[in-house]
């Protein structure tokens, strides 16, 4: 993958891990950059992680660096561990229960950076009701320059989904949000001037389909923050086609309303896709941004094309590529995407 930025600096970012899972075998490892499937609040990291399964526990160890942020290289200044130990549960009448319970030490240049517990639960009875929730607990907290050992509450996310008929589904969500200070990378500044106000957001999501192959969907997010001065909220409607007239071409459109604290926006988009050859599919999309600023009351445009496809060569071998073009009045931007996935 290689873009440019505002200041014309040109990053290539790269991605590359081998990971070995046998099911007829109790353990599996990985080696590169992980993206853990079990326990997804750990983020991705350059290193190994080996897991162990003794049905219906998996046990799993993770280790190593985290990528740099902003160009996505290796940088090996930020280190961390985690262990972590999975459940899962589930019969025959569609009751199912997994969970995850992590610990994980980040370390900068060796000295703690961040202490924290992860905590990830779903469940499901049956199409009626399905919950899944996450939450962080930090163990340290700063105060006056001092790290003092205090359990925080620092990332909640909880979400609820039902299909109560064949054509509706629902989903509603919440989440919290305290900023972490980390103990190294964020020293030189001073603790009493880090923002640690509670962020709230709240998401509510229907789908309906309808006959010859139409859906509708249509969401609203909520976000409130304390202190502020509005709260930030984003509507939007969507529909979609399937299969237009037995032509295999699939269709979409969108519009979405934002009302932020520094800005008011509108987005328009559409897309259309296909299988142009056996195994190969294309999608066009383009999209129209459009915002507002509130301090200036300047309307601002920026226009995006793009084209994916993907192609399954073999039960083995994926490729897939995108190329996307920016039009906006102070710079215009084009970014290449190639992907090549290849199962033993």
């Amino acid at each position: 993958r290689r873009k440019r930025d505002a200041v014309g600096m040109v990053s290539r970012l790269y991605n590359f891990f081998f990971d070995y899972n046998n099911p007829n075998e109790a353990l599996s490892y990985s080696i590169g950059r992980i993206q853990s499937k079990l326990a997804l609040g750990l983020g991705a990291f350059d290193g190994a992680q080996v897991v162990y399964n003794f049905s219906p526990f998996i046990f799993g160890f993770s280790g190593g660096s985290q990528p740099n942020y902003r160009t996505s290289g290796i940088e090996t200044i930020n280190t961390r561990f985690s262990p972590f130990l999975h459940y899962q549960f589930h019969t025959e009448e569609q009751l199912h229960y997994e969970g995850t319970l992590a610990y994980t030490k980040q370390m900068r240049e060796g000295k703690l950076d961040r202490e924290f517990l992860y905590v990830q639960n779903s469940f499901s009875s049956s199409r009626l009701f399905n919950l899944y929730h996450s939450t962080e607990i930090d163990f340290n907290e700063i105060h006056n320059g001092s790290i003092e050992k205090k359990l925080r509450l620092t990332n909640t996310y909880l979400s609820l989904g039902s299909t109560p008929l064949d054509w509706l589904s629902l989903s509603a969500g919440y989440d919290a949000t305290r900023n972490v200070y980390l103990f190294e990378t964020n020293r030189s500044i001073a603790d009493s001037l880090f923002d640690r106000t509670l962020q709230q957001g709240f998401r509510f999501s229907a789908n309906v389909r309808l006959e010859n192959g139409i859906a509708l969907n249509g969401f609203s997010n909520i976000r409130i923050r304390e202190n502020d001065t509005r709260k930030s909220v984003n509507n939007g409607l969507g529909v979609y086609m399937s299969n237009i007239y037995s032509s295999q071409i699939n269709s979409g459109v969108r519009i979405s309303l934002l009302k932020g604290l520094y800005a008011n926006a509108l987005t328009v988009g559409a897309d259309v896709s296909r299988e142009i050859f056996s195994g190969v599919n294309a999608t066009l999309k383009a999209e129209q941004y459009s915002y507002e600023l509130l301090n200036t009351s300047d309307t601002k445009h920026l226009t995006t094309v793009g084209l994916d496809i993907s192609a399954l060569v073999s039960s083995s071998l994926f490729i897939a590529g995108n190329i996307e073009k920016n039009f906006d009045v102070t710079a215009n931007t084009i970014r290449i995407f190639f992907e090549i996935g290849y199962r033993f």
